[in-house]
């Protein structure tokens, strides 16, 4: 079994989904998922509460998706095939994203956080690898986690009054 595709940015819709569809049928009797397991998992996919997705080795993304993934504003057909940079929109290599995902092609397991149009996201990025074992590319799965930051934000503002309250009340 092969880690995946990158299909070409230039080919037509109609010919990146004939490309698609060409694999489907492989993958099907490669992994042999019943229709309604298939099914099943597409579902759980849409509505999964976190981005999922994976690169090759080049970082283009050959899969995606998730439910938060629809408030970046985003359709998966147009992502798959970008690279990183393209998806974070920097060509700094640097960026920590693509840090942790060239740390994962190493080996690694990542973890990292990230601000994308005002969601929180905490990521883990670690790497995929194909049947025999080797590294093929990067899996990763991100969490919406802005309501957990807003409820920090909230807590670490209450004990900074706390401490100011504290400082007062020792000074009288």
């Amino acid at each position: 079994m092969t880690c995946g595709f990158t299909r070409d940015r230039k080919a037509s819709s109609t010919a990146k989904r004939g490309v698609m569809m060409n694999r489907i049928p492989r993958w099907r009797r490669e992994m042999k998922i019943s229709r309604p397991l298939r099914g099943h998992l597409q579902t759980v996919l849409n509505q999964l509460p976190a981005i999922l997705w994976t690169t090759n080795r080049d970082l283009a993304i050959t899969f995606i998706a998730g439910k938060p993934f629809e408030s970046l504003g985003l359709t998966h057909d147009e992502v798959i095939g970008w690279t990183l940079a393209q998806f974070y929109k920097t060509d700094n290599p640097r960026f920590p994203g693509i840090v942790a995902h060239r740390r994962a092609l190493r080996g690694e397991f990542v973890d990292y956080d990230r601000v994308r149009r005002g969601i929180h996201f905490h990521s883990h990025v670690e790497p995929l690898q194909d049947a025999a074992g080797n590294i093929c590319g990067v899996i990763g799965i991100a969490f919406d986690i802005t309501k957990r930051a807003q409820r920090e934000r909230k807590l670490r503002k209450a004990l900074a009054q706390l401490k100011r309250k504290s400082k007062e009340t020792r000074t009288y």
